[in-house]
């Protein structure tokens, strides 16, 4: 009895596993077809206009600039038929975020919301693209290097985040030493 249940589980498990790779799978190579067709129409040319200023701070400065490169790119997007093949994710927070910077009423706290959470989605799909052409993701030092983060305290903690185990292996000696020694 115990045997036919585990062929009967072990068997529920392969198919489970053969469904979900056939469904990867093509979800794979439909992103192989297209993926340097945005990599080339889209992520190459808004380098320095979107992607080197993803995830800082709109001020007063900036929306301007900010807010013509992303309709910028919603219209290379539109024109050249290529928002089916972004995610939906992207497309509606791409959508949101433009037509925040067309109202009437200027919002900056909600401007800057939908401005990041369109910079993690566009981050997202950058390197998820970038990866299926054969490119390296980017790292937290692309952001550190260009400034990409909303303050300063965050790309400081990401910079010095190999530091952490020797400040808590000093601190676990300290507090050794201070609990052997000194009561």
């Amino acid at each position: 009895m115990n045997t036919e249940l585990m062929n009967v589980f072990l068997l529920a498990v392969n198919l489970i596993w053969v469904a979900y790779n056939t469904n990867k799978i093509r979800i794979i190579e439909a992103n192989q077809k297209f993926a340097p067709i945005l990599i080339d129409e889209i992520f190459k040319p808004y380098y320095l206009k979107i992607e080197c200023h993803l995830f800082i701070a709109i001020t007063e400065d900036n929306k301007e600039l900010i807010s013509s490169n992303l309709i910028e790119l919603y219209d290379q997007l539109k024109n050249k038929n290529l928002l089916f093949y972004i995610s939906d994710r992207l497309l509606v927070s791409l959508e949101e975020t433009i037509d925040i910077s067309k109202s009437s009423y200027f919002d900056k706290k909600e401007f800057n919301k939908k401005y990041q959470q369109f910079s993690r989605d566009y981050y997202f799909e950058l390197n998820k693209f970038r990866k299926i052409v054969g490119l390296r993701n980017r790292t937290p030092y692309f952001r550190i290097h260009h400034n990409l983060y909303k303050y300063k305290i965050q790309w400081l903690v990401i910079k010095y985040s190999y530091l952490l185990p020797i400040i808590i292996i000093i601190t676990l000696y300290l507090y050794y030493f201070y609990n052997t020694f000194l009561k």
